[in-house]
């Protein structure tokens, strides 16, 4: 959904350059996108596999209590910069890849 957001946005039409580097573009955005917005479920998940709660089993809503309490709001947050900068830059080559494959298959119908 988001790739398809920005597809108009960075097109080679808007004076870019060729398809590939707008689908490059497309992706890196999407998936900075996605990696921030999912960032602070991903803090929840990574804090809930490495609990150690000795009076009781973690479960979704005490590990989310622990974090606010000890961090706040900003706690689910922390990580977010490193973790676009990882994520984004794969996912532009991977809709790069499918792109092409996409435009390859198009071609050689038979």
């Amino acid at each position: 959904c988001t790739y398809e957001f920005f597809k108009p946005c960075l097109s080679s039409s808007n004076g870019l350059g060729s398809d590939s580097i707008s689908d490059l573009l497309c992706g890196i955005a999407a998936g900075g996108v996605a990696a921030g917005v999912t960032q602070p479920l991903d803090c929840i998940k990574t804090r809930w596999q490495t609990s150690t709660f000795e009076d009781s089993e973690p479960n979704f809503r005490s590990v989310l209590s622990k974090i606010l309490k000890k961090g706040g709001v900003s706690a689910l947050f922390r990580g977010t910069f490193a973790r676009v900068l990882c994520h984004a830059p794969g996912m532009g080559v991977s809709m790069l890849a499918f792109e092409a494959a996409c435009k390859f298959l198009h071609a050689h119908r038979t």
